[in-house]
Formats: C-alpha cells, sequence, structure tokens
C-alpha cells in the first residue's frame, strides 16, 4: 500500500518555501520521537542509481505478535542543514514525510535469527506505489516503523538517514580525516610493573585491524604507555601484537607525544616547563624504541584538556608547530570559523600553530556504549552535511578540514568509526588525508582565541615532580644506557605526571620506594678499624650490588693524615655480585687515621650508600722493628765468630797425634 503525506501537512509545506529551515517544526517529542526500539541490522547508506535498497531490521517480539500489522518506511524531506538534521534527530523537530512504503509483515520476509528483510526500490525521477522517491541530492531520513493495523499506533520505530548523491553530481574535493586513538588507563602499577588485560589487548588488536582493513588515510595518535607495555612483556602474545602493530603504521606517520597525556596548561602554569620537555622526550624514545622505523612527526600536539596562553607559549617553546584540538580541549577556545575549518592560533604571524578540530557532536554521537547503526549514519550524514554547509557559507573547500572519530577506544567506538570512515569516504568529492602534519596558516586563516585565564596552580604536583625528578636523574645515571630498570623508573614519574590517573601521589611515592630499594641494593663491607703496616699500603673495600642490573656508581674515600691514590674511582658493579675496590694509601707519620667513605650516584652526586667512616691505625712499631732484628742479627753473627775463633785456638794446644808418654 503507498501513502502519501506530503498533502496533510500543509502548514510544514508553505513554510518550507519561505525558510530552508522551516522544513522542521518544533514539538514535543512524541512516541515516535523516542521509541527508537527497532534495530537497523544493515541498510543502504549512499544510494546512487536507482535500486533495490535492502533494509534488515530488528524489533522487538511484542511488535511482530500480528503478522496483519504493517512494517512502513516513510521517507522524510532532504534536510537542508546539520542543525536541521541534529533536531531530527534529537526528536526536538519533525520533517514533512514525502513518500511511503508499507509493507504487511506476513508479506516481509524473515531471516533465521528473526529479523526483517525488505527491498525497498529507491528511485530517483519516477515514482510509483512500492518505492521512495529522492529526486535531488542530499540526506534523508527515513524512519522504519511498524504501524498497529487496527488502532494505527506505532509500536516500534527508529529513524536513519541514507545519503543520495547523483553520479553525475560533481562535488568540490574537500579533506576528511579518522582520528584514531590508542588509549587505556594505566598498565604501569605504581610498584612499576607492566599488567596487560585482556581488554587492553583487544583494543589493540581491534586498533590493528582498522589499520589493516583500511588503506586510507587517518590521523592517528598512540599513547606511548601502551607501546612500553607491549614492548616489556615476556608473553608471546603481546611481542605479536607489537609487531603487528609496526606492520601497520610503517606506511604511517604519527605524532610523537608525552609518556602519557598531559595537561600542558598546568605544567606551564605550574612552572613545570622543563618536566614537559622531559615527558616529550621521553615519550618520543619509547615509541621510537619499540616500534623501529615508524615515522613520528614531532611537531604536533594532540590535546586532551584545554589549553590557555600560557599553554601555547610552551609548546611553541618545545617546537610544536600544529595542534589537533579534541573535544576536551576545545571548552576555553573561542573559534572564528566553525570546527571543520583550518585554523590558526591567534598572536603574531611568526607564533601561529596551525589547528584542527576533532567534530565534537561526533564524538558525543559515537561514544555511547551502546552505539547503534543508525546512531553511525547519523554521524555520518552529520559529516556530510557540515561540509555542505561550510562551502554553502563561503568556506573554501581546501580549508575545509573534517575531522571526526572519538577519543576513547573502546572495540563499539572503534567499530562505529570504522563504518563512518567507510561510508564518508566513498561519497563524491571527500578526499582523506592524514592531520597529524601541521600545516601552513596565514593571516587569512581563521583564528582562533585561547584562553588567558590560567588555571589554579598545582603547588603539591610540582613540588612532587621537582623532587621525583631530581632523585631519578640521579639513580637513573647508575644504569648503563637503554637498561629497562631505568626505563621502568622512567615510566612511574611519567605516569605520575599524566591526566590518566587520579592518584598521582601513589606514583611518586612507588617511584621514592623503587629509588629506595635500588640504593640498598648496594652495600660496603669493610672492617671498622684496618691496619696499615707500612708506609705504603693498600685499603680493601667490598662494594655488593644485590639488584638485578649492573650498576655504575662513584666510590669517594678521603683522609686528611693519608695520601690516597686515585681516591674517586668510578666502578661497575655486576648485578648480584661483589666487586673489590683497591685505594693504595701512603703515610709519613705513626697514628689513628679516620677515612671517609662515600658511594654517590654519577650524576647529581645522591647518596647510594650512606656516608661512614673507618679507622686507619699505622702501627708505631713497625720501624723498629726492623732496626731491632738487624741488632740482633750482627750480635749473633759476633757471636758466632767469636765462638769459632775459641774453637780454633783450643785445638792448637792439644798433642799431636801419636806422641809417647815418655816423650812428654
Amino acid at each position: 500500500m503507498k501513502v502519501r503525506r506530503s498533502l496533510l501537512l500543509p502548514f510544514v509545506a508553505i513554510s518550507t518555501v519561505l525558510t530552508p529551515v522551516a522544513q522542521i517544526r518544533a514539538l514535543a517529542p512524541t512516541a515516535d520521537a523516542v521509541l527508537n526500539n527497532i534495530e537497523i541490522v544493515s541498510q543502504p547508506f549512499n544510494v546512487g542509481a536507482a535500486s533495490n535498497s535492502q533494509f534488515v531490521v530488528k524489533a522487538p517480539d511484542a511488535a511482530l505478535a500480528d503478522r496483519n500489522d504493517r512494517l512502513e518506511f516513510q521517507l522524510h524531506r532532504r534536510v537542508s542543514t546539520r542543525e536541521a538534521l541534529r533536531a531530527i534527530a534529537k526528536g526536538d523537530a519533525e520533517s514533512r514525510i514525502t513518500d511511503t512504503v508499507s509493507l504487511r509483515l506476513s508479506r516481509v520476509q524473515r531471516a533465521i535469527n528473526g529479523s526483517l528483510v525488505a527491498s525497498i526500490p529507491i528511485l530517483q525521477a519516477t515514482n510509483n506505489q512500492v518505492s521512495l522517491l529522492v529526486n535531488q541530492d542530499g540526506i534523508y531520513p527515513i524512519t522504519v516503523r511498524i504501524i498497529d493495523d487496527k488502532t494505527g499506533s506505532v509500536l516500534a520505530s527508529v529513524l536513519t538517514f541514507i545519503n543520495r548523491r547523483s553520479a553525475s553530481t560533481v562535488m568540490p574535493s574537500v579533506t576528511a580525516s579518522t582520528f584514531l586513538s590508542l588509549t587505556n588507563t594505566p598498565s604501569l602499577s605504581p610498584q612499576g610493573v607492566f599488567t596487560l588485560n585482556d581488554d587492553l589487548r583487544l583494543k589493540v588488536q581491534r586498533f590493528i585491524d582498522y589499520l589493516t582493513a583500511n588503506v586510507r588515510a587517518a590521523t592517528i595518535y598512540i599513547q606511548p604507555e601502551i607501546v612500553a607495555a607491549l614492548g616489556t612483556s615476556t608473553d608471546p602474545q603481546d611481542a605479536l601484537l607489537l609487531q603487528a602493530l609496526r606492520t601497520q603504521l610503517r606506511a604511517r606517520t604519527i605524532t610523537s607525544s608525552t609518556f602519557a597525556p598531559v595537561d600542558v596548561s598546568l605544567f606551564a602554569n605550574s612552572g613545570l616547563e622543563k618536566e614537559f620537555a622531559q615527558q616529550l622526550q621521553l615519550g618520543e624514545a619509547t615509541l621510537t624504541k619499540y616500534l623501529v622505523d615508524i615515522k613520528i612527526s614531532r611537531a604536533t600536539w594532540v590535546s586532551y584538556s584545554p589549553i590557555t596562553n600560557a599553554g601555547l607559549a610552551l609548546l611553541r617553546k618545545s617546537g610544536i608547530s600544529g595542534l589537533v584540538l579534541l573535544d576536551g580541549a576545545q571548552a576555553e577556545a573561542n573559534f572564528q570559523a566553525r570546527r571543520g575549518v583550518l585554523a590558526r592560533t591567534n598572536g603574531p604571524i611568526d607564533q601561529f600553530l596551525s589547528v584542527v578540530s576533532l567534530d565534537p557532536e561526533i564524538v558525543s554521537t559515537l561514544s555511547s556504549p551502546s552505539v547503534a547503526l543508525h546512531n553511525i549514519y547519523q554521524a555520518a550524514s552529520e559529516i556530510l552535511m557540515e561540509r555542505d554547509d561550510l562551502l554553502a557559507s563561503g568556506v573554501q573547500p581546501a580549508a575545509v578540514r573534517l575531522l571526526f572519530g572519538v577519543a576513547n577506544n573502546s572495540i563499539v567506538s572503534f567499530n562505529a568509526v570504522e563504518t563512518v570512515a567507510r561510508v564518508v569516504s566513498a561519497a563524491p568529492g571527500i578526499n582523506s588525508a592524514n592531520m597529524i602534519i601541521p600545516e601552513t596558516v596565514t593571516e587569512a586563516t581563521a583564528a582562533i582565541d585561547f584562553s588567558k585565564v590560567l588555571p589554579a596552580q598545582d603547588s603539591v604536583l610540582r613540588t612532587s615532580l621537582t623532587n621525583s625528578r631530581v632523585q631519578l636523574d640521579a639513580v637513573s645515571s647508575m644504569f648503563a644506557e637503554g637498561d629497562i630498570g631505568s626505563d621502568t623508573l622512567s615510566y612511574l614519574l611519567g605516569i605520575a605526571s599524566s591526566t590518566i590517573t587520579k592518584q598521582s601521589s601513589d606514583y611518586t611515592q612507588g617511584l621514592s620506594s623503587s629509588l629506595a630499594q635500588l640504593r640498598d641494593a648496594v652495600t660496603v663491607t669493610t672492617p671498622r678499624e684496618v691496619t696499615l703496616s707500612g708506609r705504603k699500603s693498600i685499603i680493601r673495600l667490598q662494594v655488593r650490588n644485590d639488584s638485578k642490573s649492573d650498576l655504575t656508581v662513584v666510590v669517594r674515600l678521603s683522609s686528611v693524615k693519608l695520601f690516597l691514590e686515585n681516591p674517586i674511582r668510578r666502578i661497575t658493579l655486576p648485578a648480584g655480585s661483589t666487586t673489590e675496590v683497591n685505594v693504595p694509601a701512603t703515610t709519613r707519620t705513626n697514628g689513628r687515621f679516620p677515612i671517609g667513605i662515600k658511594v654517590i650516584t654519577p650524576r647529581g652526586g645522591v647518596d647510594v650508600v650512606p656516608y661512614r667512616t673507618i679507622t686507619a691505625k699505622v702501627n708505631a712499631i713497625a720501624g723498629l722493628g726492623q732496626l731491632v732484628s738487624v741488632t740482633l742479627l750482627l750480635v749473633l753473627l759476633a757471636w758466632w765468630w767469636s765462638h769459632f775463633r775459641k774453637t780454633r785456638r783450643n785445638r792448637g794446644s792439644e798433642p799431636s797425634v801419636g806422641t809417647t808418654v815418655s816423650e812428654l
């Protein structure tokens, strides 16, 4: 049965002639507007030549009980503006019905799972009783509903959209991009241990799947903390995920960032400029280490938080020349043009930063935990309507930048963004591009004024991060270059300074504890008193390293009365072993002399082992003993010589052998 409603709304028809926006009329939400309990399983979106379009929908069992009831498709008047589209989608307004196709449920095909499968011809010229006529290019709302045959009441309904573009239509080419982010709550515990759960692994896999299936350009942000978690994991599954991610990113360019998202304006206002620079270095080093051969744009900042002029100054100082403003970063900014236009920061021409903005309303539409297909097609329609509105207002096509997506990366959001990207890129006049690369802007480019109001200073955070940085830099100098132990300590400070944790103090305390444990792993063994038996002797120390990493320390001995040869030694202590340190000592006098022993970090001079002293005892008998020994030896020799001569004299006075008594 074919139903025409165009003559039933004369007031709407007349007002439509007067003004384009009058194709909708405000009204209180009706049952039709709020019901939305039909689920779109599949439908056409980009409609070109006349086609037999298939709609697959699911409806509540109660709405399907009577097979004499009707499945109805109502085609609304073409939407003229994005504002009108959103009003219709919210149920705040309705659009005139221009065509209707109605089918008895008994004649509608059903899938095995109970879904209704209806083939509805969509024509662009002539019309008939079983088709919908779309005779102009544009976005059309379609209401799908089930009508009670006896009462005419609506049992179930949903509003969706289609995009009609004829093959002969030539559309100006504009730039659009999908924003993809791989973010998560911290995988690193305050104790410095990475724990990857299955939810995070699914997010990474879905991210990889998206890149694999979609070769079109995209604007990509990856939280370095996630890459570090994969790179340090001993699970083969995580190694495979990291390899697959690296493979898919090789043909793309991603942005550098801090180890985890931070509020740059808070850093600027709290006097943490140096810490911000170090966090940028850590983030880039992490991406470079685990995503080898990936192109990284070091001149773009993806902002999750509102930016002030102080924050802008810090970004410029850090070498940033391009901004990507996510929805959470736009609240305090004053835009001279709409979000879909390439913009610049205000100020002197030599301080311009190019700016592209993520569409906040698309984020809102796609961020629902249960975003449905009709929401996805609404988002796609809004993007195309934004393009049409901008061009109609006189914006040059070369200045259009349609950035859409979501800032979170739930599995549902990935699926939604992928569908939107697919149908939008298939529409005429859409040129996909990567907006992560800063662009050239001039004084003619639309400007954005950022807030001059400084955020509240966080003196506690400043003190905590500053003190932690001093200790971290000192202790990190003990590690060999590239040692994961040093990286983990830096990661803890990276999370402590990030907006992704609500308990910054947990991570600074965890870092402090880890640093203390590392220092405690180094011990010095030596007697409280050592005896030096001569003018030149050796002072022996045993330094033990009970940690799992090779550590470099500086051993410093000092004494007022002793001359120590090379008293400052930089030594490397192998993990889990004891190293002996021998320091030659020379003295000119006898007595008891204190020797100070310090074991400190190579950089910063922070104590690794608490300062201690030992006593060197120089024995005063040591020189006299040698004299006595020589004297006794000479006495012994004199006695022996005297005894030898006396014996010879005695032998000379005895009778000769063979002499007789008579002869005597």
